[in-house]
């Protein structure tokens, strides 16, 4: 856990001599009064409101200094609710706007660092980067403290990044200037944060000499020796040394305080990787599900800051170990309930990430608080995902008795292959190195033609034990890496996957379970919808095709909007043909009047029978999952099926992917059709690229085989 430096207090007396004295300058004091006088009282929304009205007043009179201060006072009252990020956002970039008008560069660097404290709080860490970088660019040479806060803060986006080495150097930069501007007394701050690196590097013994320095400092005397931050730290360390008996005495003297829910989640964690040690497996079985239960509260409660990419990492470590406890305890059913929480957790993580928009200043404040305030309008959505119970573990084998599923995790540093078949799971490890892994799929996607990372991959990821029988319909579901493996291509027996068996895609066992259960739902098919947003000739004439076909009229062009798309509500076929990508926070797919991104799909309560998406990468985002990509919300979102696409197409190949699918039945048999058009393709020799990226997403029909 690491922590950021912020400057100010709202209405702290050593900000008022900051203020112009002129007439015109202090217009907005009567209101900056009344602004302190409610923050006094707790009021922060009057408060708010007040600073934000003199610095109004303040812009009016030309006095853009004042303004910039007043906004950045409102900022410092908004910025600790953390339920409200959208407000603080919008007051620190006013207070940037106003900053920028004026010449005063340690203004503009008290704002910058609060912009980059609000910015690391909701994740958006390409923002900070540009505010760190604004803000270096405004750091005289002789001052040093804020040399040390910049190291500092350089460190945090390190660590987010799994940078330990780049963020010690920056730390012990900034700890060097601390230590010579207030001997004896270190940073709180930083020193933690060293502590952590440390940790993190398997430094036992500079991890336990700074650890003991700051708890013996003056700083570290004055914190709450229960401070879980510290106490968090001396377990870490202590399980560093090889003392786990020590680390679980510690984690209880910690817990007994109440931590909250984040500081709870750590502690039990660490305790339960202590007590597995020294062989307690039962007891570390209990602790890793109390962390686990402190991740589900935190759901319950989503901020917006658990979705930086340390935190979603976080929270996968106590499923991660509990899971490959479950299997060393010879339990293959809790196993899977394990796997089950995390893709459940994944979904919150994929849905909860609403798009940036691409960067419109150097300091693009507006598209965080855009991100912000779609991540608020989430939360009733997200709220409602924990009333959804989800299947047990034994209900959903139960569900999937008829059907063959692979199931791959990756948990320990390697990838975990669990087969659910006639009512039964079991789990076994894949027999190559992740590391190699990786290897063999970079080597695929760069030639889809590379026949000895096919075969290496066909053989780590399809051995013969896991396979149904040749025309069994297989359903996969893949983690991590493996979502970027194009099974169709893999040769087993001799011949492709997809030549043995139709292949189906799934983010998870329970999804299809709860898929099933929907499909026999009684559900009111409305017409096919077809639309084919944008200029592209060949997106048109596709949807022309495939709206003649199922006897509708195409939306082109401006007219395929937002409107005709909530008409395929209930759509028994909706084909869009568009131009889609992926961002670094979210995918998108282009429409007639704007971009369509996945917590969308939601708000507007889509859920077509079948969704067919002709564009380019819309099955993946872009760490490659499901969840997250437009082809995982329309799934999520109700659809009992969707068609997708892995990576760039062609225009003249999705039209001849897209004819073959229809022509084989795609709209009432769209598994069997997308496997009798990707064979057929395979077998004219047509080049995988054109093909091999499609996929189905979705239920097959129990026991189908061909």
């Amino acid at each position: 856990m690491a922590l950021a430096l912020l400057l100010g207090a709202p209405g702290c007396s050593a900000c008022e001599s900051l203020f112009d004295a002129s007439p015109a300058a202090t217009a907005g004091s009567v209101w900056r009064q009344q602004a302190e006088q409610r923050s006094a009282a707790d009021d922060v929304d009057g408060a708010e409101a007040a600073y934000l009205k003199a610095a109004e007043l303040e812009a009016g009179a030309g006095a853009f200094a004042n303004a910039a201060r007043d906004a950045y006072e409102a900022f410092l009252v908004r910025y600790p609710d953390t339920k409200r990020p959208d407000l603080a956002l919008a007051d620190v970039h006013q207070a940037w706007a106003w900053a920028e008008k004026s010449d005063d560069v340690a203004l503009q660097r008290r704002v910058l660092r609060g912009a980059f404290a609000i910015l690391y709080f909701t994740g958006d860490l390409q923002s900070c980067q540009r505010a760190l970088a604004l803000f270096h660019d405004r750091v005289d040479p002789g001052d040093r403290d804020a040399l040390s806060t910049w190291h500092n803060n350089a460190a945090l986006l390190d660590l987010e990044e799994g940078q330990y080495r780049a963020a010690r150097r920056h730390l012990r930069e900034a700890k060097a200037i601390d230590d010579a501007l207030y001997p004896g007394d270190p940073s709180f701050t930083i020193s933690t944060n060293l502590v952590t690196v440390n940790v993190e590097l398997g430094e036992v013994e500079l991890a336990t000499s700074n650890l003991t320095a700051l708890m013996a400092a003056p700083q570290g005397a004055k914190e709450d020796p229960e401070n879980p931050v510290i106490q968090y730290l001396r377990v870490r360390v202590a399980r560093l040394a090889g003392d786990d008996a020590q680390a679980v005495a510690l984690a209880d003297l910690a817990l007994a305080k109440a931590p909250d829910p984040t500081w709870a989640r750590d502690l039990e964690y660490e305790r339960a990787r202590a007590l597995e040690h020294l062989g307690q497996l039962d007891e570390a079985a209990a602790g890793y599900w109390r962390s686990i239960e402190h991740i589900e509260t935190l759901r319950r409660d989503v901020r917006i800051d658990d979705l930086k990419p340390a935190s979603i990492e976080r929270h996968r470590r106590p499923f991660e170990a509990l899971f490959m406890l479950e299997l060393r305890r010879g339990r293959p059913l809790e196993a899977l309930a394990v796997v089950e929480r995390v893709e459940g957790r994944s979904f919150i993580d994929a849905l909860s990430r609403a798009p940036l928009a691409a960067p419109s200043a150097p300091l693009a404040l507006d598209r965080s608080q855009r991100r912000a305030e779609a991540f608020l309008r989430l939360l009733p959505e997200l709220a409602r995902t924990e009333s959804r119970p989800a299947p047990s573990p034994t209900e959903v084998v139960g569900a999937l008795a008829e059907r063959h599923v692979l199931v791959y995790f990756r948990a320990g540093g390697q990838v975990w292959l669990g087969v659910i078949s006639r009512a039964r799971v079991d789990f076994k490890p894949i027999d190559a190195p992740l590391a190699e892994l990786k290897r063999w799929i970079a080597r695929l996607n760069a030639d889809l033609t590379d026949r000895e990372a096919a075969t290496r991959l066909g053989q780590a990821l399809l051995p013969r034990w896991a396979l149904p029988a040749p025309k069994v319909t297989l359903s996969l579901v893949p983690d991590a890496e493996l979502h970027r493996v194009p099974f169709a291509l893999l040769p087993v027996e001799g011949a492709a996957l997809i030549d043995r068996n139709d292949l189906a895609y799934a983010p998870s066992a329970g999804a299809i379970a709860i898929a099933v259960s929907r499909a026999k739902e009684p559900r009111r098919a409305a017409p096919p919808v077809v639309l084919a947003a944008g200029e592209l000739q060949g997106a048109q004439r596709e949807a022309r095709w495939v709206a003649q076909r199922l006897g509708v009229e195409a939306e082109v062009g401006a007219s395929a909007d937002v409107a005709a798309l909530e008409r395929a509500k209930d759509a028994r076929v909706l084909h869009i043909a568009s131009h889609s990508g992926v961002a670094a926070a979210s995918a998108w797919l282009e429409l007639g009047d704007g971009l369509l991104f996945p917590h969308r799909v939601f708000e507007l309560g889509l859920r077509p029978r079948l969704v067919f998406l002709s564009s380019c990468a819309s099955g993946v985002r872009l760490d490659n999952r499901l969840w997250g990509s437009m082809a995982g919300a329309f799934f999520a979102a109700g659809a009992d099926g969707v068609v997708a696409s892995r990576w760039a197409l062609d225009d003249d190949d999705a039209v001849r992917v897209v004819q073959a699918f229809y022509d084989a039945g795609g709209d009432t048999r769209p598994i069997e059709a997308l496997a009798t058009a990707q064979r057929a393709l395979r077998a004219a020799g047509v080049d995988p690229a054109s093909w091999a990226g499609l996929f189905f997403l979705g239920v097959p029909p129990p026991g189908l085989t061909r």
